[in-house]
């Protein structure tokens, strides 16, 4: 990147104002009519990255979500014989994505990893803040026979059922980046931070992979004190409600959730973060 980029700037520097001008004129001419107005905006500086929604869109389209404007839609029916004729006594469910709200997840994502190559950390973050925790009311498709046990489906359920794909340690990377780049505050950057790593979406990434941090950094002590607060936090809620029911029905959630922390904690823990460890 570093050799290509010095390229460039050597190249740029041996045109003349009128080349640059008719070189960006041709790039114009053979765009394709619908990225037309993004190309535009770019050059105008009110677009930074040509494939990535507007931010005031982005911010329609959390809202949209919130509101329950934009959904997924959930069906499923009683299959008793397969396609081959076999005996299957079983259900079928499936999930469809009728606003193609994936898709517009996806370009922001990439659009944000963009932002953080250009150095635009603050609006990279701000972004990811809102999209990272959307969740998406579900409905029932008017033939399906069954409802869905579910209400709502986040961004780790979209990714399990198949509508979204993500890169996730790249995704979490490029959040501890913008987090750690923009918000110059340790203890709220430990806190977002933290908050990020515990999410489910994100329960099966390296995270030896995705920050990379010293001891002398006073980002790492406030980290290991916020996931020590919250594995305090939780087990101490988790005795409580098992107290006073055995059955408890969050119990395995809970538990899942103190072994996780538990598991960053070791991670940090351990002097050597290029190490491999993973959780």
């Amino acid at each position: 990147m570093t050799n290509f980029l010095d390229k460039v700037k050597k190249q740029l520097q041996q045109m003349s104002e009128n080349e640059k001008d008719a070189w960006i004129l041709s790039q114009a001419k053979i765009i394709p009519e619908w990225k037309q107005e993004d190309f535009y905006k770019c050059i105008c500086g009110t677009k930074k990255i040509i494939d990535m929604p507007e931010r005031s869109k982005i911010t329609e389209f959390c809202e949209k979500v919130s509101m329950g404007d934009i959904t997924v839609e959930y069906e499923t029916h009683y299959v008793e014989f397969d396609d081959s004729g076999h005996y299957q006594d079983d259900w079928e469910d499936y999930y469809d994505d009728p606003d193609n709200a994936m898709p517009f997840i996806s370009s922001v994502i990439r659009g944000c990893h963009n932002l953080i190559i250009l150095g635009e950390y603050k609006s990279a973050l701000d972004i990811l803040d809102e999209i990272l925790v959307l969740e998406f009311e579900i409905c029932e498709h008017p033939c399906s026979e069954d409802i869905c046990q579910e209400e709502f489906m986040d961004l780790n359920m979209a990714v399990h059922e198949g509508l979204l794909s993500l890169n996730k340690e790249e995704l979490l990377s490029d959040y501890i980046e913008a987090c750690r780049q923009s918000v110059k505050d340790c203890s709220i950057a430990a806190e977002k931070i933290v908050s990020t790593l515990e999410m489910e979406l994100f329960e099966n990434c390296k995270i030896n992979s995705c920050i990379i941090i010293t001891e002398e950094d006073p980002l790492l002590s406030k980290l290991k004190m916020k996931l020590k607060a919250d594995l305090a936090r939780y087990q101490k809620e988790y005795e409580e409600n098992i107290k006073q029911d055995e059955y408890y029905w969050y119990q395995y959630r809970d538990k899942k959730m103190i072994s996780r922390i538990s598991a960053i904690i070791k991670c940090f823990d351990n002097k050597d973060l290029k190490g491999k460890s993973s959780i």
